[in-house]
């Protein structure tokens, strides 16, 4: 990836602004549409440098049109009871961990997709494949806190981008990685953790969406090829 961090750069938050041309931001869940809110301390925006990088790879996987812009409440609420099912069938060494472990498992995922992210070029996992496996751990996470990810994360039509992508990334995933280890020390952590998990997917979607990929689709592709690793569970 030809992306350089600009780390002498002091991190900022993605704020959302007019664009001329750009669409609103919106919401949709069953109680209405409204402007979108920002979910946590973070605002993603849209960086033509993923979108370049996608089309170089050649592998965004399709296009969803206004379905990934706007997902609905009735939406993120199947993608959470999928995940839901999906881990109780594909991941029970998972599935059986106390939720502090579960948490902290998923901590260590969302570290290891912002290795990817970092490493460019020389990461042979396409970007549509991190943010998909990034969407389900988020959703995963959703599950195991009790956080209904339908009532909180929708997402974007458009954003505009201040600030380098990755580090919005990677500060959602510190935020959350610093809600586990808080665990140890009898600290305050629900807040925290919920908090960067929103921001996470929200980070996914508006990505997904600015470079084409479809990522409703290639979350059903992947839990199936997940599924197909489980020979020995008969349905």
């Amino acid at each position: 990836m030809n992306w350089d961090p600009g780390l002498d750069a002091a991190p900022r938050a993605c704020q959302p602004r007019s664009v001329p041309g750009a669409r609103r931001c919106m919401l949709s869940s069953a109680a209405g549409t409204y402007d979108i809110p920002a979910c946590g301390s973070s605002r993603i925006g849209l960086p033509d440098v993923l979108h370049r990088l996608v089309e170089r790879e050649g592998k965004a996987m399709g296009h969803l049109g206004s379905e990934l812009r706007m997902l609905s409440f009735v939406q993120m609420r199947e993608l959470q009871r999928g995940q839901h099912a999906h881990d109780q069938r594909n991941h029970s060494d998972i599935w059986f961990l106390h939720r502090v472990e579960r948490l902290r498992h998923y901590g260590l995922h969302f570290a290891k997709y912002v290795g990817r992210i970092a490493r460019g070029k020389a990461e042979p996992k396409s970007v549509a494949r991190t943010l998909t496996d990034t969407f389900l751990i988020s959703l995963s996470a959703a599950n195991t806190l009790h956080q209904d990810l339908s009532a909180e994360v929708l997402v974007s039509d458009q954003f505009a981008i201040e600030g380098d992508p990755l580090r919005v990334f990677a500060d959602a995933v510190g935020r959350f990685t610093d809600g586990c280890e808080k665990l140890d020390h009898l600290e305050e952590f629900h807040k925290l953790v919920r908090t960067a998990n929103c921001d996470i997917a929200r980070w996914v979607i508006a990505i997904a969406d600015e470079n084409h990929v479809d990522l409703v689709a290639n979350v059903a592709a992947r839990r199936k090829e997940l599924a197909g690793k489980m020979f020995y569970i008969a349905d």
